[in-house]
């Protein structure tokens, strides 16, 4: 099962928001359209502040959210291979592999 980080909404940076992830924002978008993807997998809610332990064994280049892990099988060549895990970590390419991997609808731009 492919494992979705998301950061938490509400974040506040230097003393100021609350904000939100653009970037998570779109991601939960397309699962609000379809909800099957949503529970299809496993997502995560994660803090802003780096470093996020739960991305930190892929390194610290690979912190960014939103990100999907999947495994070989899963991916299909998709993404960057950390070790033994496939991850994206751009909305537009998260958002296309899900669509095709699920066979839903896909952003018409």
């Amino acid at each position: 099962m492919a494992t979705l980080y998301l950061l938490k909404s509400d974040i506040i940076r230097n003393g100021e928001g609350p904000f939100f992830c653009g970037q998570c924002a779109m991601v939960e978008g397309f699962l609000g359209y379809y909800p099957q993807v949503r529970h299809a997998l496993e997502i995560h809610y994660i803090e802003y502040p780096k470093p996020r332990p739960e991305l930190i064994g892929l390194g610290e280049e690979n912190q960014n959210s939103p990100a999907l892990l999947m495994s070989g099988e899963e991916a299909g060549g998709s993404g960057k291979q950390v070790g033994d895990i496939w991850l994206l970590n751009e909305p537009k390419a998260i958002i296309a592999w899900l669509a095709a991997h699920f066979n839903v609808g896909r952003p018409l731009s």
